[in-house]
């Protein structure tokens, strides 16, 4: 018994979500506990989503499958077992424990409605596929920008704007 999480969401990014186009999210319900992934760990379903262009929401609950006793009250106060950190290196949001579902869809459609497209050239150019750091900091304090943490240099097609 157990979720392979990792295992997964990497099958989903790759095969499954990798050549559509236009935005994708997945969203993952669950307790959080991954035990049975056997061929692709946390770092592996992060570089999957972030080669798709996936943003990741995690709603992690405490369900009727999740360790029970001494074990489960234990593991539930342990740092988080991944679900925030695929969560935040995509630019989603990572939810815990809501209480109401209704709430947490709405925060994800407002949060997919309301994205904007970042572009720049560096001062140096990068090889096409190589994967960079991102830091995007804003003026105002009280506001929260979700940005993926790395983003992958490509080329520019001829067609483009960023081309010119």
């Amino acid at each position: 018994m157990g979720t392979p999480i990792w295992d997964t969401i990497f099958h989903i990014a790759r095969p499954k979500l990798s050549g559509a186009q236009g935005r994708k999210a997945i969203v993952v319900f669950t307790d959080g506990y991954d035990l049975r992934s056997s061929f692709h760990g946390l770092s592996s379903a992060i570089e999957a989503v972030e080669a798709a262009g996936i943003t990741v929401y995690t709603v992690k609950y405490r369900g009727r499958c999740a360790p029970t006793g001494r074990q489960g009250a234990l593991a539930w106060k342990l740092p988080d077992p991944g679900m925030k950190e695929i969560a935040e290196a995509t630019g989603g949001r990572e939810f815990k424990q809501p209480d109401h579902l209704d709430a947490v869809c709405r925060q994800i459609e407002d949060d997919l409605r309301n994205q904007y497209v970042l572009a720049y050239t560096p001062k140096e150019l990068a090889t096409h596929g190589s994967w960079h750091r991102l830091n995007v900091q804003i003026a105002r304090p009280r506001l929260k920008v979700l940005v993926p943490a790395r983003y992958r240099a490509v080329k520019a097609q001829r067609d483009s704007p960023l081309a010119q």
